[in-house]
């Protein structure tokens, strides 16, 4: 009977741990974690999700990479809307980002993320592109 019990109350620990998913955003709702400002523009925001579960929210992804540098919490994934399917985050580590005068980012470093090289093609924007370790130095 007591191992039974142990066994019941060592599954119910388990099973009410901290989940590691990605939030929607309520774009006109939720808020930046980093500027504060009110997340509008479904093109650019981005997340950060720590192995706890928590989720920081971000407006564009400039916020969200000087975020990083604020972060004391272990990370479990980040993620970026993917430009050409606004709505849809893409792993930020295999995204193209590119910075381009002719998309416009809500912080002004007019950079947005892409799934591919093809996106960007598709879409016809012109700009520099990098992969995820070459906009964080950039933009740090």
């Amino acid at each position: 009977m007591k191992v039974q019990l142990l066994l019941l109350i060592t599954l119910l620990l388990n099973n009410t741990g901290c989940s590691i998913e990605q939030e929607p955003i309520h774009f006109g709702k939720d808020v930046c974690s980093y500027c504060s400002m009110t997340i509008i523009d479904a093109g650019h925001a981005s997340e950060i999700i720590t192995v706890k579960g928590k989720v920081y929210k971000f407006d564009s992804i400039e916020c969200m990479i000087r975020g990083l540098n604020h972060q004391d919490d272990e990370i479990a994934e980040i993620l970026v809307m993917d430009f050409s399917n606004p709505g849809n985050f893409i792993d930020a580590k295999t995204a193209v980002f590119i910075i381009s005068q002719d998309i416009a980012s809500p912080m002004g470093a007019n950079l947005s993320a892409f799934k591919s090289e093809q996106a960007i093609a598709q879409k016809k924007v012109n700009g520099t592109t990098y992969n995820w370790t070459m906009i964080q130095q950039h933009i740090n």
